[in-house]
């Protein structure tokens, strides 16, 4: 009789996409907002810190976008080994 082995697949759902969409919107809007007062104010200073701050948050999120919220195992104890280290990183 041939052992078969089963896969687990793990989805991390910490944050909705739904959460994720609105939240950001909130922080594209808000840095959306600093543009426009920028604008209005005429002031170069503030203009480039915005722009780096949405140059910044939006390599932050591609970046984040990249790395996948799913895991897969080819083991139940490879997922328990897995759950240890982070209820050990999330202890620390």
């Amino acid at each position: 009789m041939k052992y078969i082995e089963h896969k687990v697949h793990l989805i991390d759902e910490r944050e909705s996409l739904l959460e994720s969409i609105v939240s950001d919107m909130v922080t594209f809007g808000s840095l959306l907002l600093c543009i426009w007062i920028s604008m209005l104010v005429d002031s170069t200073v503030w203009m480039v810190l915005t722009v780096t701050l949405f140059v910044a948050f939006s390599l932050t999120r591609i970046v984040a976008g990249a790395q996948s919220r799913s895991h897969k195992f080819h083991s139940f104890e490879e997922l328990e080994a897995w759950a240890r280290e982070m209820r050990k990183l999330k202890d620390e």
